[in-house]
């Protein structure tokens, strides 16, 4: 799935934010707001430097004039600055959002909502972010099925098979049988 990725995106930045993308599409179910993927953006997004807004006075002006001029473009300065820098994050995170749609690893929805092409990728990429303790307490959500299995190979799955095997059996024994997927990638240990 890496190498397919690779491909499709255009900005390799992107690599770094859609685990946390497809883990938040994972315990929302698949589908997640514009909203929500700013959220999951922003704190990877680098924040754009906002250049000085100039602080001098015309020197024509008389000194009393330039000095209550000077207070009021310092005010004015610092609020321009304060709301740019405080928009420029979102700005970058609705950028990186929308190189997302347009390479075609996020679809649009109606009620601007998101998902990615396939549940498999989604799973692939979420697999990413477990950790052990996690995939024990993800181990009985079927929405984590697959990116337990992706995860095997990487993390120790143990408690959470043990976790599996633990819970009350429905009448198809699927819990025995969903082991059968994570187990062929796990260590041998």
């Amino acid at each position: 799935y890496n190498a397919y990725l690779r491909r499709l995106i255009s900005n390799e930045d992107t690599l770094q934010i859609l685990p946390e993308i497809a883990r938040g599409m994972l315990t929302h179910s698949a589908l997640i707001t514009r909203e929500e993927l700013q959220n999951i953006c922003l704190p990877f997004v680098a924040e754009v430097e906002v250049s000085e807004v100039s602080d001098e006075v015309p020197v024509d002006l008389d000194d009393e004039i330039s000095e209550l001029l000077g207070d009021v473009e310092e005010q004015d300065a610092a609020e321009k600055q304060s709301s740019a820098k405080s928009d420029r994050p979102i700005a970058k995170a609705d950028s990186v959002i929308n190189s997302m749609v347009r390479d075609g690893i996020l679809i649009r929805h109606t009620n601007d909502t998101y998902r990615m092409p396939h549940p498999h990728i989604m799973s692939f990429l979420a697999s990413e972010t477990l950790v052990a303790e996690e995939a024990e307490t993800v181990a009985l959500d079927p929405v984590w099925f697959d990116a337990i299995g992706f995860s095997a190979s990487r993390i120790d799955i143990f408690n959470a098979i043990m976790r599996k095997l633990k819970a009350l059996p429905d009448l198809a024994y699927s819990d025995l049988f969903d082991l059968a997927y994570w187990v062929p990638d796990a260590p041998v240990n």
